[in-house]
């Protein structure tokens, strides 16, 4: 059964001025905690139009427990997938950035550009000292592990996530080939950021997550959602160079 994660916001507020959502600004009135932590986190300037991140910076700040932002969408709550110690695995990033410290600026972008892929990628909340990070769904339901799926759940999340990855790769190269032409190396670093999210430590890293949703015709449907966590992370240094979750390709079958 998935467990509540309501009041557990990971998102960090801003406040907005003009057109713009300005997390550089960590000014909010009334100040409030989130949980009982006070953590390091990166800060991002989003604009809201074209969502193209501007900048960002090392900040210690203390996030909302209600996460909202002008339009009301860092509210998010799920079941707690898995947890585990970062220093467990590699973590891809660029340029000293790893990915894992971006997750929460990746996932804001994402949100804003196309907020159905967020629902791929599990929410992460460390712990104070960095070293323990807790995954959870961006959306409520029952949980499947990858282990426990059918081979044809298996073969829709395949799918899915594929059209994921490719969704991933092309608003990478967007951004950093906008970034290219404006001189913007913060853009470029960003884009290069994105294009390493579909990174994850192996097929056990991936879950199936069944909630419902209303369609357009107004009536209540099921559907499986896969979800990564760990993702900015491999196993070894070869899978660095990998294509992002090649694990999820069926071997063939060895002849006899």
């Amino acid at each position: 059964m998935a467990t509540s994660f309501q009041n557990q916001c990971i998102w960090q507020p801003f406040k907005c001025t003009g057109n713009q959502a300005d997390m550089s600004n960590s000014t909010i009135d009334p100040p409030q905690r989130y949980s009982q932590n006070r953590q390091p986190t990166h800060h991002i300037k989003i604009d809201t139009n074209g969502n193209l991140p501007l900048m960002w910076r090392p900040a210690d700040v203390s996030p909302s427990a209600n996460g909202l932002n002008c339009k009301g969408m860092f509210s998010m709550h799920g079941a707690l997938l898995r947890t585990g110690k970062s220093d467990e695995f590699i973590a891809v990033g660029e340029t000293g950035q790893p990915v894992y410290k971006a997750a929460l600026q990746l996932i804001a972008a994402l949100t804003r550009k196309s907020p159905s892929l967020v629902n791929f990628l599990a929410l992460p909340k460390s712990n104070e000292q960095g070293s323990v990070i807790d995954w959870y769904s961006p959306i409520q339901g029952d949980v499947v592990p990858w282990s426990s799926a059918t081979e044809a759940e298996r073969d829709v999340a395949r799918t899915q996530l594929n059209h994921f990855k490719t969704a991933i790769a092309e608003m990478s190269a967007s951004l950093v080939q906008a970034g290219s032409k404006g001189g913007q190396s913060d853009q470029i670093i960003f884009g290069k950021l994105l294009g390493l999210v579909p990174h994850a430590p192996a097929d056990s890293y991936v879950y199936l997550v069944e909630a419902t949703r209303t369609n357009a015709e107004g009536a209540v449907e099921r559907y499986s959602q896969p979800i990564l966590t760990f993702w900015g992370f491999v196993q070894n240094e070869g899978d660095r160079h990998r294509d992002p979750l090649y694990f999820l390709t069926p071997r063939a079958a060895t002849p006899a």
